[in-house]
């Protein structure tokens, strides 16, 4: 489901030369930007490189075995691909060297566009969105790691987005591509202004049964983007002594009422709750109150 190009180069020109030529200072790695720093030696590991706001994977780059290798990942978006051959173009460019795709012989940086331009990345995106989809039917959910947070999808996801299809099939993977990127764009890009991510808490539940992962929800003047965990640990009311209530993580869409909204198919979006209306969330939630395992 991925595509990879690759420059053969022992010596490969440094990462923060690479990403000057692109030309694009909105580009960010998923790592910090610590990895493409000036003068920087290449990491021993892949990176991810990503346009913020618009990226719905990061393109992944490494030189291993005297080689840059530029690996476009499934569910990327036409401007992942258009970032891809950037990198691809410059890398050689600076290199002096030919490019290698997966599927030809190597071949000189002008003639990139004429086998990989807009219409390939337009087929590839809509051969991976249907198979990530096929994946996700006969598995039950698959997990797409995106560049700021991991994307989950599922039979309610893939029914919503399966929704109204066009007649022809043409016209449906293009459609059902589209709505799928946009759902992992707006998974990755939350307003941080708007929507407090709650922390992931491992606790250890005792017992000998391990860890379990927690988040914490409070009376607040912004939402909540909760991440999947095992529990969630809100404050009862008053008058049952303002103890922490632990409830299901499973339960918070019921819990929140209208408030909540689903990211994603596990992601959950909670409007938020003042003091004054948290009482009524609270008897709620009681009666999904339960005790760590």
């Amino acid at each position: 489901m991925s595509f990879s190009f690759s420059v053969a180069t022992a010596t490969p020109p440094p990462l923060a030369s690479i990403v000057d030529r692109i030309g694009d200072k909105d580009l960010r790695f998923e790592e910090g930007e610590e990895v493409g720093a000036t003068g920087g030696a290449w990491p021993p590991m892949c990176v991810h490189l990503f346009l913020p706001g618009v990226s719905t994977r990061g393109v992944e780059v490494c030189h291993q075995h005297g080689a840059v290798n530029v690996r476009l990942l499934a569910c990327s978006s036409p401007e992942d691909y258009e970032l891809g051959l950037r990198f691809v173009r410059a890398t050689a460019e600076l290199a002096g060297a030919g490019v290698r795709p997966e599927d030809s012989d190597e071949l000189a940086v002008a003639e990139l566009d004429g086998r990989y331009g807009a219409d390939w990345a337009a087929r590839q995106v809509r051969s991976a969105t249907r198979l990530v989809a096929q994946v996700a039917r006969e598995r039950g959910q698959v997990t797409i790691r995106g560049p700021v947070r991991d994307f989950y999808l599922g039979e309610r996801l893939l029914a919503e987005l399966s929704d109204s299809p066009p007649e022809d099939r043409a016209s449906e993977d293009e459609l059902f591509a589209e709505r799928l990127l946009g759902a992992i764009r707006r998974t990755q890009y939350v307003d941080p202004e708007r929507y407090y991510e709650a922390s992931e808490i491992e606790v250890d539940a005792g017992g000998g049964a391990g860890a379990v992962r927690v988040a914490v929800w409070t009376p607040s003047s912004i939402g909540h983007l909760f991440t999947p965990v095992d529990f969630v640990f809100l404050t009862a009311r008053e008058k049952d002594g303002g103890e922490m209530l632990v409830v299901p993580f499973g339960t918070v869409p019921e819990i929140a009422g209208d408030r909540c909204a689903f990211l994603d198919e596990l992601q959950l979006l909670v409007e938020p709750v003042s003091e004054r209306d948290w009482p009524v969330l609270g008897e709620r939630a009681e009666k999904h109150g339960t005790e760590l395992p």
